[in-house]
């Protein structure tokens, strides 16, 4: 029922984020239609959005909203991002 997909290669914070796995969000999608998907790793508004537009419904994030300026701002922005697709 819930599936978390790493998107960067397990270990430390702020790695970049490999798309190649949003084929594999997708692929899942179309086999679960009701499974959760997360990701985790690598997530910003960029990544984030097409996570999302892959089928992802659940990010993970912790280097885009701790390193940021103003983290709660950043943590709405963020959470904002569903209302978007």
């Amino acid at each position: 029922n819930h599936v978390l997909l790493m998107t960067v290669h397990p270990g430390r914070s702020g790695q970049a984020y490999i798309k190649e796995v949003e084929k594999k969000i997708s692929k899942l999608r179309n086999l679960k239609k009701d499974c959760i998907i997360e990701i985790d790793g690598g997530a910003n508004e960029s990544t984030s959005l097409s996570a999302i537009a892959a089928g992802a419904n659940r990010i993970a994030m912790a280097s885009a909203i701790f390193n940021s300026q103003n983290p709660d701002e950043q943590y709405i922005k963020f959470k904002n991002l569903f209302n978007q697709k």
